[in-house]
């Protein structure tokens, strides 16, 4: 038996019963406090209805979607770079009619648009080596990327109620603020960006 979780060993994520999103079952998880799930899923859902109808009074929700990016990140003295940022190609616009589109399917064409934009692309993992915690940068993938983007948000979320209402009024802010490109998160993750550049000597360490 392996050590390590496999794939044939991780539970497989089940959606919730509302959105039948995945995304969603994972923020209920998350904010569920002290057992109560049921309060965190109503939290959750009146956030997301909240974050719903203030894009829905623009009518159109527009998603910048990446398109394949350039492999090359040499300078100009050619030291290649493999955190440096990637070239991208022009990337290709798509619009939602929100009024057009059933509620809940709208709902989570933001939230994966939410959560795509405070997921990091690299995290740091602590190594210890020599009798020195070190902490090496590794590529993110797309399954832990959603996982930490939304512990990220609930987190802020949370440190944000004070100034709020209600906790469903702090995680629409914060979700609010990562569409306009001004949140908590967003400052979050490009901190752990330049970390990770920073300590890009010791990308070659194996975990």
């Amino acid at each position: 038996m392996p050590r390590r979780k496999t794939a044939l060993l991780a539970r497989e994520k089940k959606p919730d019963q509302y959105f039948n999103s995945v995304e969603v079952e994972m923020m209920n998880r998350l904010m569920t406090k002290d057992g109560k799930y049921q309060k965190a899923c109503k939290i959750v859902r009146e956030a997301l209805d909240q974050v719903f109808d203030q894009q829905a009074k623009n009518g159109v929700y527009r998603i910048q979607q990446k398109q394949a990016a350039s492999t090359d990140r040499g300078d100009r003295y050619g030291r290649n770079d493999k955190y440096a940022p990637v070239k991208q190609e022009a990337d290709e616009q798509v619009e939602y009619n929100l009024t057009e589109m059933d509620k809940r399917q709208a709902i989570v064409v933001i939230l994966d648009d939410v959560l795509e934009r405070a997921g990091p692309e690299l995290e740091l993992i602590s190594k210890r080596i020599g009798g020195a915690n070190i902490q090496v940068p590794v590529v993110v993938k797309q399954g832990r990327r959603v996982t930490l983007a939304i512990r990220t948000i609930v987190k802020n979320a949370r440190a944000r109620i004070k100034s709020m209402k209600s906790m469903a009024a702090a995680l629409s802010a914060e979700m609010s603020d990562i569409i306009k490109g001004q949140a908590k998160t967003l400052v979050d993750k490009e901190n752990l960006l330049k970390m990770a550049r920073a300590n890009a000597v010791y990308s070659g360490i194996r975990r």
